[in-house]
């Protein structure tokens, strides 16, 4: 477990974003590829992008070069683009997979990710991404939302 820290709540502000480097936070949590950009450029170590946006294809060459511990993916086609570019730049990083179920409450403009009946339908299904690892933290996350099944009612907010 990695303990990450969130600047948009304080303005993005990279010299605080050091700062919380300096005191042991493995770095920052990008929720969109503009933050990781920003962040990045002012030399704040980047450790998850993408959980709230996607990053756009033309922006994963500058995403990838800040070398993040882990970017969220909302499809395989996400990660096949990701892997392209990775291949190119020899470079690797892990990939979360966003799940959601169908009773599922997303906040409004936080939309996207992969059904979970489409997980266990395709759970057989060998994704063949170069030598990434599409689904490293897939397991930990699915744990995590199985447990939470069985805690909360329906309706959740996730």
């Amino acid at each position: 477990m990695k303990l990450y820290f969130m600047t948009k709540q304080i303005g993005r502000n990279p010299y605080i974003g050091k700062k919380l480097v300096e005191l042991g936070y493995e770095g920052a949590v990008c929720v969109d590829y503009k933050e990781a950009l920003s962040l990045g450029q002012h030399g704040v170590k980047i450790g998850h992008v993408g959980h709230l946006v996607q990053i756009p294809k033309q922006s994963i060459p500058k995403i990838l070069q800040l070398k993040p511990e882990i970017l969220t993916i909302y499809t395989v086609e996400k990660a096949e683009e990701i892997a392209e570019v990775a291949k190119e730049l020899n470079v690797e990083v892990d990939l979360m997979l966003r799940v959601l179920d169908t009773d599922d409450c997303i906040y409004e403009g936080q939309n996207g990710g992969i059904a979970i009946e489409k997980v266990r339908s395709d759970r057989r299904k060998k994704y063949n991404v170069l030598s990434m690892s599409i689904f490293a933290e897939l397991l930990h996350f699915l744990a995590f939302y199985i447990m939470n099944r069985h805690i909360q009612s329906k309706g959740r907010v996730i």
